[in-house]
């Protein structure tokens, strides 16, 4: 799961929205809605260069199947590290090395 979270918070580093979108299946948020998201928050996203799987709070989603679980990351940023800008996505189990997203929002808490 950690690699399926990385993934997201780097497109998010780069500034693909496009890509994110696409790999979040643009069912809850579109390209146009990370853009956005992103462009309300004041520092820069960066992609955390260590391992970020105690800052993950998972959620399994009973009964599901495949598996899903609700996750929420922090994203990091060039300016603070660790920030209060989060990232909250459903995860689904699949056959290959990343699991499928569905992104359900990006956020301070």
């Amino acid at each position: 799961m950690e690699a399926t979270v990385i993934k997201v918070l780097t497109l998010l580093a780069a500034k693909d929205y496009v890509q994110l979108a696409e790999f979040g299946g643009g069912k809850r948020m579109a390209a146009s809605d990370i853009r956005r998201a992103m462009a309300g928050y004041p520092f820069e996203a960066s992609v955390p260069s260590r391992s970020i799987a105690e800052f993950l709070d998972i959620v399994e989603v009973r009964g599901s199947f495949p598996r899903r679980w609700s996750v929420c990351c922090p994203v990091w940023t060039k300016e603070e590290g660790r920030s209060d800008l989060t990232v909250e996505m459903t995860v689904t189990e699949t056959e290959g090395e990343l699991y499928a997203i569905e992104l359900d929002g990006i956020h301070v808490l």
